[in-house]
């Protein structure tokens, strides 16, 4: 994540009149409104193809009704074979893990990730 006022936008100017695109996975960069002067945003940057196909990954992980049949099958697996069974994720993008990798058939491999769990809070002795 960077911060919109000072890193995103200007990248996302700079980059859309270059002919690319800059957004934040659901949104243009360009079309947010600031909510505070340090608002954090996730970004995506680069030619339209490029951003466009890093979308497609974004909404496949996300669950997005958008994304849904053989190809969204196809990139979820791509996207897991990157994990190991266990492993926490940030879906959010707010630094807080909030998923988990899950190996449901034992064989080694994630075939889910089921979304948002609560974290157990630490105990203070």
């Amino acid at each position: 994540k960077l911060r919109l006022l000072y890193e995103a936008a200007p990248m996302a100017f700079l980059v859309e009149q270059a002919g690319g695109l800059a957004l934040t996975g659901k949104t243009r960069i360009m079309d947010l409104v600031p909510q505070s002067v340090h608002q954090r945003v996730p970004v995506l940057l680069g030619s339209p193809d490029d951003v466009r196909e890093m979308r497609k990954y974004y909404d496949a992980f996300t669950g997005s009704k958008e994304m849904e049949g053989e190809e969204a099958r196809r990139i979820r697996e791509r996207c897991f074979t990157r994990l190991t069974p266990g492993q926490l994720l940030d879906t959010t993008m707010d630094k807080v893990p909030d998923s988990v990798a899950i190996d449901s058939t034992g064989d080694g491999t994630v075939d889910s990730v089921p979304r948002r769990f609560r974290r157990p809070r630490q105990c203070r002795l």
